[in-house]
């Protein structure tokens, strides 16, 4: 059994079939067993709310005033739904007591439609349940025995009736999450996305619950929280300043020992844990600073040209030769820092 419902865009499903589309108009929907209604003024009857209300008014009236209650004027499958509706008709209903339900004529066709403009194949006439009404009414009001009654459609009566689909609880709002819905009724699927850079607690960005027969939500959800990036890269002779975290949106501030550096005068790098919840960049290696060339001179030389921090040079007077303090061998050292510690003299003639 199908009834209709005026809604913005939604796709309403039934475990994994999709049983409505919704888009700002009307749409066909399961009827569904359990749930719950707005407020106790709606009777709960086969997973749908009913309300009668009382009021001289038209049928373009009665149909406003159901939309603002968050319903539609009843559309009527069936006759379980007709003595459904007619439980909360009153007692003893006389002829004079009629309810605008949402059945019109369409004057192009002169076909009878629910108000989902779909035909309808279920009547019940008051002249005879099954035969077509000799009044010139293109809309339909509940009357007296549960029968129904063709009227013009600018006529007032004496109220109408609503209808909804039954409700779950008032939907989640998560931390850090946007939503594509949040109607409650009954085999509705709202749909959770994390906002970039979160993800639900099973690692996933987006999650789905349904309002279910019994009236609750399939699930409960946590809030979306930060993406971890886990484990920092390992970077050879580099240190991560203390107190870091690896969440989103966190920065790692790696700094190279003394005597390395990233790149020449680049000693400190900063990387970020991005929205995939992977770091932005793995850093390089740090290496070794380098001094100025070796320097060279004369009468004597250098056993090496290595610039490397840290590396000792030795440099040697030539036979005969010495420094000018008279020894003939001196050491001078790369520091960290990418200088030499020292300089040295040219090597001069023992003789002197």
């Amino acid at each position: 059994m199908y009834n209709s419902i005026r809604l913005g865009l939604l796709t309403i499903m039934k475990g994994k079939e999709i049983v409505a589309i919704v888009f700002f108009g009307f749409c066909l929907i399961h009827h569904v067993k359990g749930a719950a209604c707005p407020s106790n003024q709606w009777s709960l009857e086969q997973g749908f709310c009913y309300i009668r209300k009382t009021g001289s008014v038209d049928y373009s009236a009665a149909e406003t005033a159901c939309q603002g209650l968050g319903g539609y004027l009843a559309t009527v499958a069936d006759s379980g739904e007709n003595t459904r509706i007619s439980s909360i008709t009153p007692a003893g209903l006389g002829s004079s007591q009629k309810f605008w339900i949402g059945l019109t004529k369409n004057t192009s066709t002169s076909l009878w439609v629910l108000n989902n403009n779909e035909n309808t194949t279920y009547f019940n006439w008051g002249l005879s349940p099954v035969a077509e009404p000799n009044g010139d009414g293109d809309c339909v009001v509940f009357g007296p025995g549960a029968y129904w009654f063709d009227e013009n459609c600018a006529t007032t009566v004496n109220g109408y009736i609503c209808e909804r689909p039954g409700e779950c609880p008032t939907a989640q709002t998560l931390t850090h999450a946007t939503t594509n819905s949040t109607l409650n009724v009954i085999g509705n699927v709202i749909g959770y996305q994390c906002h970039s850079g979160y993800e639900h607690s099973d690692g996933t960005e987006n999650k789905a619950v349904e309002c279910l027969d019994s009236g609750l939500w399939s699930e409960t959800l946590s809030d979306c929280t930060r993406k971890n990036c886990s484990t920092p890269p390992t970077v050879n002779n580099a240190d991560i300043e203390p107190g870091y975290n690896t969440l989103f949106e966190s920065e790692l501030n790696y700094t190279c020992h003394n005597g390395y550096q990233f790149s020449p005068g680049v000693k400190e790098m900063i990387i970020s844990c991005n929205a995939s919840g992977m770091w932005n960049v793995t850093p390089p290696h740090c290496t070794l600073k380098t001094c100025p060339a070796v320097q060279t001179i004369q009468n004597g030389a250098p056993d090496t040209t290595a610039t490397a921090a840290f590396t000792t040079v030795t440099y040697s007077c030539n036979t005969g030769y010495e420094f000018t303090d008279n020894e003939t061998v001196k050491y001078v050292t790369c520091q960290n820092d990418a200088t030499w510690n020292d300089t040295v003299s040219d090597c001069r003639s023992e003789l002197f």
